[in-house]
């Protein structure tokens, strides 16, 4: 009986610490950790990435967004946000030169571009 307890309060502490959001203590930003559960791999539209994050509830917070492009290319400077995969991550700007067609969106290197909303990125949600 103990060692059923034993191994089944290891796989709460494991899952806790996978469940854990990632602290970027310079920018007082908490980031959403990604699973297949709660942030699905496939990309989104821009109006989706927003909603998905606007309709988030984490770690008891239901304030989450997508960030500034800012803090995305700081939180990846600092190494914050070493981890994410490769790709094309919303944020909440528009492209001030085509504000109606174009998100700015941020390449997990931190380069900043303008993406077409209709185009796909990924979500990553901070508070």
């Amino acid at each position: 009986m103990k060692y059923i307890l034993l191994l089944f309060m290891s796989v709460i502490l494991l899952n806790a610490k996978e469940n854990k959001p990632v602290i970027d203590g310079g920018q007082h930003l908490m980031w959403s950790v990604c699973s297949k559960k709660t942030n699905p791999d496939q990309p989104f539209l821009w109006k989706f990435g927003k909603s998905f994050c606007e309709n988030s509830y984490k770690y008891g917070y239901s304030d989450w967004r997508l960030p500034t492009p800012q803090e995305i290319q700081k939180s990846i400077k600092n190494g914050t946000l070493k981890k994410i995969r490769l790709g094309s991550y919303w944020t909440s700007s528009v492209d001030p030169k085509e504000p109606e067609d174009n998100a700015l969106a941020v390449y997990s290197n931190g380069h900043v571009y303008a993406l077409d909303i209709c185009d796909a990125a990924y979500a990553l949600c901070v508070r």
